[in-house]
């Protein structure tokens, strides 16, 4: 009798405890102490998708209409969350409503959720700007106690998933940057006249007036008198162009050819005569460094190949977050660019603004490919209602080569076939890829 009262006690305490649980509400405002006061801008908030599953719990399954309608409001609560970070939040239906809204940035959602004693979730959020460029990227996942999926239940449950996101998103220095430089609040018609895919060049953020206005790329050393390539659309406008090692180590280059049908352009950097300090170091890096490499061969004969390990290396947005060369690896994805272009190829390997021009490695250390450009996620969601993942794009080699001798310079072809290490192929490519300044 002992024995029954005790498991009877112990039943309502655990009752009395998830009851308890799922009865309290986080207070939004005292969960962001210490965060700053929201940006004044307005936001477009779309869920490209927000799934809840229901899961019997004991054999009670919930009532699926009262669920399902519990599930859609809590819509408001992650809207209420991002209403900590800006002053605006305006839920759309779908990508086309952006436009309408006069947002500054879009930040898109996906989520999924099931419940049973407990509510889980994982949520996506990326925010891009109003040019559909991504600024910011965070991913969280979280589980709520629960007794029967109270309105407060699915409001706890929103808020301990996305807080800890929009926490991330309050403290971005590039969120903050673009809303602290933007100029106007109206969206730029390239929204909806662009073609669905996106330079990786970094644009110039709008500044004030008589400021030379400036953007970044890539490129890489082709012979050891100083000739670089890069794509055409990050040295198309400038008034002065210069390549270096970094932000802070640029010398004076030349544009020699561009073809702007395959992106491509040819640069060499300025004379020795009346050289810099810095301009006679560059070339001194690049008579030591270089010309061993060269002397073999730099592009490849042969093509990609569908599903090869490559490396990507470059400057992504500059000299934002440090001021050194970075390198992503992935594979081809497709041998065919979009349109079924034949002159360019598909790779998973990361690549993001700032990137455009520089080379694409084999794992022999090859160049196999340059970069152009990444799918605009943004675009293309909105024309076919999914956000696509890891879709960028190279030029092969073979256009480069007849790029080069078109314009005199015939490369000799690569055939380095040992094996080498990512850590090998880095160092290669800290031997050859540049940071490419385009000076307005």
């Amino acid at each position: 009798m002992d024995m029954k009262k005790l498991t009877l006690g112990l039943l309502i305490l655990t009752m009395l405890f998830f009851l308890g649980c799922a009865g309290k509400t986080i207070n939004l405002k005292s969960s962001m102490v210490g965060i700053p006061s929201p940006y004044k801008t307005k936001v477009a908030l779309y869920f490209e998708s927000y799934q809840y599953g229901v899961v019997p719990a004991g054999g009670i399954l919930f009532d699926p209409n009262l669920f399902r309608e519990r599930a859609r409001r809590s819509k408001n609560y992650v809207q209420d969350v991002f209403s900590q970070v800006f002053s605006e939040v305006e839920i759309v239906s779908s990508l086309r409503e952006v436009e309408k809204t006069q947002s500054s940035l879009i930040v898109l959602v996906k989520f999924s959720g099931t419940t049973k004693l407990l509510i889980r979730g994982e949520a996506t959020v990326l925010v891009f700007d109003k040019n559909g460029k991504e600024l910011f990227s965070g991913y969280n996942s979280s589980s709520t106690l629960n007794w029967n999926a109270t309105k407060k239940d699915f409001q706890d449950a929103a808020i301990n998933v996305f807080l800890p996101i929009a926490k991330d998103l309050s403290q971005n220095s590039q969120v903050a940057s673009y809303i602290k430089s933007e100029q106007t609040s109206h969206y730029a018609k390239q929204f909806t006249e662009s073609s669905g895919v996106r330079s990786s060049a970094i644009p110039s953020p709008p500044i004030k007036a008589q400021t030379p206005q400036s953007g970044t790329g890539s490129g890489f050393f082709v012979s050891k008198m100083g000739h670089v390539i890069t794509n055409a659309h990050v040295v198309k406008g400038c008034n002065r162009v210069t390549v270096g090692d970094n932000a802070n180590k640029q010398v004076p280059a030349e544009i020699i050819n561009t073809d702007r049908s395959n992106d491509l352009a040819l640069l060499k950097l300025s004379s020795l005569d009346m050289a810099s300090v810095d301009s006679k170091s560059l070339i001194q890096k690049l008579s030591i460094a270089v010309v061993p490499l060269a002397s073999k061969g730099l592009l490849r004969s042969e093509d990609v190949r569908l599903g090869e390990k490559v490396l990507v290396a470059g400057y992504p947005f500059g000299d934002f977050f440090s001021n050194t060369i970075k390198v992503t690896t992935g594979v081809v994805s497709s041998t065919r660019g979009v349109g079924d272009d034949s002159g360019q190829f598909q790779l998973d390997a990361a690549v993001q603004p700032g990137n455009s021009g520089g080379p694409i490695y084999d794992s022999s250390g090859n160049i196999v490919g340059v970069v152009i450009s990444q799918l605009d996620k943004l675009k293309v969601a909105k024309a076919i209602g999914s956000l696509p993942e890891n879709v960028n794009f190279g030029i092969k080699a073979s256009t480069v080569r007849q790029f080069l001798t078109s314009s005199g310079l015939p490369s000799k072809k690569a055939g380095q076939t040992e094996e080498k290490s990512t850590q090998q192929l880095a160092e290669i490519a800290q031997n050859q890829a540049l940071m490419v300044m385009c000076l307005q």
